[in-house]
């Protein structure tokens, strides 16, 4: 798809989204000791190329972070602060209605505990009358903490969301 846009040898169809998107997670430790939970929430912008039914693209995501640690041993901790993330989407058109999708992202926070932060998932998006869209995912997030105390380490963790949003 990118050669054929690079060289302009077919017509591509085009896509750009933007979209508010709200992510979950929560996550326990073995010895149940300590419990991380965390809201994701802000705006998604993704543009790409599709040709017959195969696309791929870029997303980013930019938003409020909120994290909160709660440990039986010492007092519960929450963070507030601005994150961003950015990187490759591909997608699958599955008929007229939904679309398959599949996103990697690596970004930054603002929060001097996070060091570096990321996201796999899946997820459908479907189509609401001509131009708006729902989209439900699931995936994997990766919070690497820093300066954190009392054991807390980086985590991967399991995550749902959705989103709403309006196809340009």
């Amino acid at each position: 798809i990118l050669g054929d846009v690079i060289l302009n040898k077919r017509e591509m169809e085009r896509w750009f989204e933007m979209g508010a998107t709200a992510s979950y997670f929560s996550y326990k430790t073995e010895d149940r000791e300590i419990e991380n939970s965390s809201l994701f929430g802000g705006v998604t912008i993704s543009s790409g190329f599709m040709r017959e039914d195969i696309g791929v693209g870029f997303i980013s995501e930019f938003g409020h972070l909120d994290l909160a640690i709660n440990q039986e041993s010492t007092e519960d901790r929450k963070v507030y602060g601005a994150y961003g993330m950015i990187g490759p989407t591909f997608r699958y058109s599955l008929n007229r209605v939904s679309t398959f999708h599949m996103d990697f992202m690596a970004g930054i926070s603002d929060l001097n505990s996070i060091d570096v932060m990321g996201v796999a998932r899946i997820g459908l998006n479907f189509k609401i009358l001509k131009r708006g869209f729902f989209d439900i995912n699931y995936g994997v997030n990766y919070l690497g903490l820093k300066d954190m105390g009392d054991g807390m380490s980086s985590s991967y963790n399991g995550t749902v969301g959705a989103s709403f949003g309006y196809r340009f």
